[in-house]
């Protein structure tokens, strides 16, 4: 890992000391291979109860849509033995309706208007069956059932389940009674069954209930596959999850909705988190493994040469031959060492790499002359495609298609200021089809996002520029740290390669 050598702006220096004591927190767990050995599964609380009412079909095909690995709802026992999908024994929350789900029938809760309090748009929701619930529910993806009654359900779960398209490795029952998952590990041995906790302090003596010892002791009573825990930081920390690994038990979390407390247990290596914003959660962790997905990185050391280890080495070009000024390339003091210096309009750095369906670009700009219509890089795809530039108002502008409304773009420092460098990196994902799907972000910092709004997709071309890609583009600033990578960054990701460089991702030995 190379140190930074280049004085920033006092803002831009904070910025990064703050962020950097943090994440060279989380880069030293990374190295003790914690977070490269798992990769978090999230699951939507009720389905994407942030935006859509708990434990409905409308909240768990938007957590679908949001990108959730799987989702969790809560289950209950009718009168006339129906397993529905609600949380509390009574209907009086999310319906209005003094109703008891055990006492009354199916006919009686399905009448129920059961989304109408969270919004017009979702009037006449209803109470769902198991049954619903599972068919929404594809390959590659899970539901946690959470038991909210007793063991009486577990021959009619059995039943449902038996007759459901889904493989048992895309179920799991989950309960805070200990006698449900027993009962459920008896009758169906090849279900995975979790048992739920939370944790209280002891007003007098200042301790958490269960401790360690209790939570061990009850899973294995009651051969649980693995604990579901509330997710508590005083509680569980590095030495609890060892001796939950060693005991053999799977470790999931409940409910996190804050990026940091998400963090804190990714790097607990937990198997799965559960939230209420599942598109929220995923895009502020880390990538495991994220060096993986490192396609090119040109670190300007002296050389264009490809440090990812893909052999793509970049070449000196001229953008407008009659304007090009040739010679050797020009490398100068940068932010990790040495930054390549486009002094001379119309020069630019072509890469051979075709841009990803998902991906990102970081890197590192110092711009002079400000503001001249600078090209930060482009692509063989077209002209005006695949380019990010500023513009003569100093706005940094980026886009897919120039017929496209997916412009993203960032108003830099008014005409006049002090020239700084700044870290841009640019994220899309073809597939994402949230608000979110491009973004763009500056020193760190989530700065705009789109989604491709019906724009028409265009196929990135086979080579890739730093600067311009044709006669009309000019590239007059210095460039260092650039990385492309065949996976959309979330912020957790941007600001470790903002303060530690593209080298800082790579595993330890």
């Amino acid at each position: 890992m190379r140190s930074r050598r280049v004085k920033l702006s006092p803002r831009a220096g904070r910025l990064a000391w703050r962020t950097g004591r943090l994440l060279w927190i989380a880069v030293a767990v990374v190295s003790c291979n914690v977070v490269s050995a798992r990769a978090q599964r999230i699951i939507a609380h009720r389905g994407a109860s942030h935006d859509a009412p708990e434990n409905t079909l409308a909240a768990f095909r938007l957590a679908w849509e949001k990108g959730a690995d799987g989702i969790e709802g809560d289950f209950y026992l009718t009168k006339d033995r129906r397993v529905v999908c609600i949380h509390d024994a009574s209907a009086k929350r999310t319906a209005g309706v003094e109703l008891r789900v055990a006492e009354s029938t199916f006919a009686e809760l399905r009448r129920l208007d059961v989304g109408q309090h969270k919004g017009k748009r979702f009037t006449g929701e209803k109470i769902p069956t198991l049954e619903e619930v599972l068919a929404t529910v594809s390959k590659g993806n899970k539901i946690f059932i959470e038991v909210k009654c007793g063991p009486e359900i577990v021959p009619y779960l059995r039943e449902i389940l038996a007759k459901s398209k889904l493989t048992p490795e895309q179920t799991c029952v989950i309960a805070f009674d200990e006698n449900v998952v027993a009962a459920s590990k008896k009758a169906m041995p090849h279900v995975k069954a979790y048992w739920l906790s939370d944790f209280r302090e002891d007003a007098d003596t200042g301790s958490w209930q269960p401790g360690l010892a209790e939570v061990l002791r009850t899973a294995r009573q009651c051969h649980a596959d693995g604990v579901d825990l509330q997710a508590n930081r005083q509680v569980v920390d590095a030495g609890f999850v060892k001796q939950l690994r060693n005991a053999g038990l799977e470790f999931h979390c409940w409910t996190i909705d804050d990026p940091a407390l998400a963090g804190h247990f990714q790097l607990l290596g937990v198997d799965s988190i559960t939230t209420n914003r599942p598109d929220w959660i995923r895009r502020n962790l880390l990538t495991a493994d994220l060096h993986e997905h490192l396609r090119v990185h040109l670190r300007f050391d002296g050389d264009l040469k490809d440090a990812s280890g893909h052999g793509r080495d970049g070449v000196l070009v001229a953008g407008d031959p009659a304007k090009a000024a040739f010679g050797k390339a020009v490398f100068r003091k940068a932010v990790f060492g040495q930054g390549l210096d486009l002094a001379a309009g119309g020069v630019a750095v072509a890469v051979p790499y075709r841009l990803p369906n998902a991906g990102a670009i970081s890197l590192w700009y110092y711009a002079r002359d400000w503001y001249n219509y600078q090209t930060i890089f482009d692509n063989a795809a077209g002209p005006d495609d695949w380019e990010m530039w500023i513009d003569a108002t100093g706005q940094l502008r980026f886009r897919v298609h120039r017929q496209s409304k997916a412009l993203i773009t960032h108003q830099l420092h008014p005409t006049g200021d002090v020239n700084e460098w700044h870290h841009f990196v640019v994220t899309w994902d073809r597939r994402d089809r949230s608000h979110q799907a491009i973004r763009l972000y500056v020193n760190g910092r989530l700065s705009a996002s789109s989604d491709w709004r019906g724009s028409p997709w265009l196929e990135p071309g086979d080579t890739f520029y730093l600067a311009g890609g044709n006669n009309k583009s000019k590239g007059n600033g210095i460039w260092d740290d650039v990385a492309v990578f065949d996976v959309a960054l979330g912020s957790g990701d941007v600001k470790r390669i903002m303060d530690f460089g593209a080298d800082g991702i790579r595993p330890e030995g």
